[in-house]
């Protein structure tokens, strides 16, 4: 990937890492978990509140970050979902929430290290801080629903 990235225009490299964040929003793996028909146990029902809100703030996300490509004159290409999801259905909601804190925070660790590429695009920046502050927030509040102690499981 550094090979690819280092024959690329600032502006393209800005551009991929807009559109790789798109894509992770666009196809928002919380909004997934809710759609997999997960097997919910008894007093995990406010969770499905706390997937839907983090599905919506995906989708409001995706949005800026096709709007922020588009003042950059680029094209959003949101791709299509990973097929490993279709692997996901029917699963219990506490495997899921596993799978989806780990895809949160792989997102957040790429958002991360791409973040200096936007640095000479302050308007794209400004969509991926919000990204960023947004992504640690899901992931934190993951990391405290996976952890056993927690009164949301």
């Amino acid at each position: 990937m550094e090979l690819v990235l280092n024959n690329m225009t600032a502006l393209e490299q800005a551009l991929a890492a807009l559109n790789a964040a798109l894509r992770d929003k666009y196809h928002s793996m919380a909004q997934y978990v809710l759609e997999a028909g997960p097997y919910v146990r008894p007093g995990q029902e406010a969770v499905l509140g706390e997937l839907r809100t983090m599905a919506d703030a995906d989708r409001a996300l995706a949005d800026r970050l096709a709007e922020a490509m588009e003042r950059l004159e680029g094209i959003p290409q949101p791709g299509t979902p990973d097929p490993e999801v279709a692997n996901l259905n029917y699963l219990s909601l506490n495997y899921l929430l596993g799978y989806l804190k780990d895809s949160v925070e792989k997102q957040l660790s790429r958002y991360e290290n791409d973040l200096p590429l936007l640095r000479d695009f302050p308007a794209a920046g400004e969509v991926f801080d919000r990204l960023l502050a947004a992504t640690r927030a899901q992931a934190a509040r993951l990391r405290d629903m996976s952890d056993p102690k927690s009164s949301a499981q």
